[in-house]
């Protein structure tokens, strides 16, 4: 039986540049683990589920603390969603799901 799990899009407040304003933006966050060769894993993060981007940006703490140097990495569009059954965006209700 496969397993869905549902996260809840998050608030962030982000500061718009041709505004200056404060605006409210709401993010399809899910809570990850990475490891590098099945070796240490990290502590749990928050990361945005985000189907459209281009670009990992990948936070420098956790390359550090997983010893990962980027000078001897390839590029790879692979790594998230080809990994799970179905991920589903329910933008209307703010959740997204992951199904394993």
């Amino acid at each position: 039986m496969a397993r869905i799990t549902g996260y809840s899009y998050i608030p962030k407040v982000y500061k718009n540049p041709d505004t200056n304003q404060f605006v409210q933006v709401y993010l399809p966050m899910i809570s990850v683990r990475v490891s590098i060769n099945l070796g240490q894993i990290s502590p749990s993060f928050d990361a945005v589920a985000d189907s459209g981007s281009e670009r990992n940006l990948f936070p420098i703490f956790l390359a550090k603390y997983l010893r990962i140097d980027f000078g001897k990495t390839k590029p790879n569009r692979d790594g998230f969603f080809h990994l799970f059954k179905s991920i589903k965006f329910d933008e209307k209700g703010q959740f997204v799901y992951i199904e394993e």
